[in-house]
């Protein structure tokens, strides 16, 4: 049902209090994970309520939600614990589904962050590109769709190029947050290759680092990145709404000043 059978990892041999740690540890990370990206996901998506003009709150939570739930999938697939009786087939249709749906969501966060600097077709490209590989998921058994994921991995280094391309505009030009976004892009990059590279089975990076966990480490420290990136801007607009209140209160003072001495001078005119 699978394209490729087999062990993902290779087999560790030690006592059973040894593996029980070990796997208690990985659990525990897993975990921690899901629950940092599920309270950034909630936060976003309550801000968008209250302000639904800003899409990008909207985008940024759909994003964390996503690669929250695709994490209990990962893994020592702690869902599992969760859920004993859950399908085979569904689950991995939700982890092929948050992985092809994750980038167009990036895609349009990015686009959100700087509208003026990425191009709309290319945000369109990507989400048509995620939802033909995500129909694929639900209409086809899994010894077809995961067949193709390697042409997915192919589409998403093309448009990691494209997206280096725009960040190096945003640098350029000089955009808020440009720095917090290319410095967390470049480890959100790096764990994405990393997750490619165990797809296929080749694990240089991971055991370079020495840790399994480098593409979850990576995409957390992006995700942290960009809601710094997020407070950053709306401390900014609250500085300059508070900046404008000031002023509207100085006119206001001014201009009931200027109300009572035209007052006073009519007044003692008509006196």
């Amino acid at each position: 049902m699978f394209k490729d059978g087999g062990m993902w990892n290779d087999l560790q041999i030690g006592t059973e209090k040894q593996i029980t740690i070990e796997r208690e540890k990985k659990v525990a990370f897993d975990m921690f994970l899901f629950g940092s990206l599920f309270i950034m996901a909630m936060y976003h998506l309550i801000l968008f309520i209250y302000r639904r003009q800003e899409y990008v709150n909207l985008y940024y939570g759909l994003f964390c939600m996503l690669i929250s739930i695709r994490g209990l999938f990962l893994g020592e697939t702690f869902v599992m614990n969760l859920l004993p009786n859950i399908r085979w087939e569904l689950a991995q249709q939700i982890e092929f589904l948050t992985y092809y749906l994750g980038q167009p969501l990036y895609v349009m966060v990015f686009y959100s962050l700087f509208p003026l600097d990425v191009s709309k077709k290319y945000c369109k490209i990507c989400a048509v590109v995620g939802g033909i590989f995500g129909l694929m998921v639900l209409l086809t058994p899994a010894n077809v769709y995961t067949n193709y994921l390697y042409v997915y991995q192919i589409i998403s280094m093309i448009a990691i190029v494209f997206w280096f391309y725009y960040i190096i505009l945003v640098v350029v030009r000089k955009r808020d947050g440009a720095p917090v976004t290319i410095v967390g892009g470049v480890i959100l990059v790096t764990a994405v290759i990393s997750d490619l590279l165990y797809y296929n089975d080749i694990r240089f990076i991971n055991n370079f680092f020495k840790t399994d966990h480098l593409s979850a480490i990576g995409l957390l420290i992006f995700i942290l990145s960009q809601s710094c990136n997020l407070s950053s801007r709306f401390s900014l607009a609250f500085v300059k709404i508070e900046e404008m209140s000031n002023e509207m209160m100085g006119l206001n003072e001014n201009l009931e000043a200027i109300v009572k001495e035209r007052t006073v001078a009519l007044q003692q005119a008509s006196n």
